[in-house]
């Protein structure tokens, strides 16, 4: 089980590396999504049926082998705690490591079911929202679309709608539901962190690319930088946690 948690993180790795020099910087922003999305388990998958390609028994017969590990008899209680002690802490790490992961996802989704029962419902165009005091910036969180009381009265509120309403119907909250349940499992993975990144900023281009055309560039451009110096806007984001 160690090799194969060691495999993952190592094709994990590979596919992540290879995605930031290949594909990082392409325009196919929803073929990128799907690729983030697969990476993962292609990860998992090719250690996991990888040995069996490899026995030429298995091969040939449709069988595995095993070697079992040579057992001393004089030595058999010495070498069982000695085997048996790392494993045991490396379980407890792990399942540490688990339960902290799964309490802060646990907090975050708490808080935003919260901010969605308090909020204030709204309608534009027929898009369903809602305002709410506690939300520091536009999100969405599967059929709702949160936005700050900041920006009742603001100019780029429509486009601010467009760009959230993407994230609401190409499901992205549960993409990164899914890669949240990635990182609570293998929360010792650094590249599932990475990878989950990379896919919220593909979210990030998929909406930006149907709001823009709802505005011109040079409107967007000064939206995004006008939230990133902290002015009046604030810059349409999906945070979901």
């Amino acid at each position: 089980m160690i090799s194969l948690f060691i495999n993952f993180i190592l094709f994990s790795g590979l596919f992540y590396f290879a995605y930031i020099l290949l594909f990082r910087n392409k325009s196919f922003f929803n073929a990128n999504r799907w690729l983030l999305l697969c990476v993962p388990l292609l990860s998992l998958l090719i250690p996991w049926i990888a040995p069996y390609f490899n026995d030429p028994i298995y091969s040939a017969t449709g069988y595995t082998t095993q070697l079992l590990p040579e057992v001393n008899i004089l030595d058999t209680k010495i070498n069982q705690a000695n085997y048996q002690g790392p494993i045991s802490l490396l379980t407890i790490v792990y399942a540490m490591g688990i339960i902290l992961s799964s309490l802060l996802f646990i907090k975050g989704l708490v808080s935003i079911l919260r901010i969605v029962k308090t909020s204030e419902p709204s309608q534009w165009n027929g898009i369903q929202f809602a305002f709410s005091d506690k939300a520091q910036s536009p999100f969405s969180f599967f059929q709702h679309i949160i936005l700050p009381d900041s920006l009742k009265s603001d100019k780029s509120l429509k486009t601010i709608l467009v760009h959230e309403k993407i994230h609401q119907r190409d499901f992205h909250s549960l993409d990164n539901l899914y890669y949240n349940i990635l990182s609570i499992s293998f929360w010792f993975n650094p590249f599932i962190h990475l990878l989950a990144k990379e896919l919220r900023q593909t979210h990030e281009c998929i909406a930006d690319r149907s709001a823009l055309k709802e505005t011109s560039r040079e409107v967007y451009a000064q939206m995004l930088l006008s939230s990133t110096f902290g002015k009046e806007v604030a810059l349409p984001a999906n945070p979901f946690f």
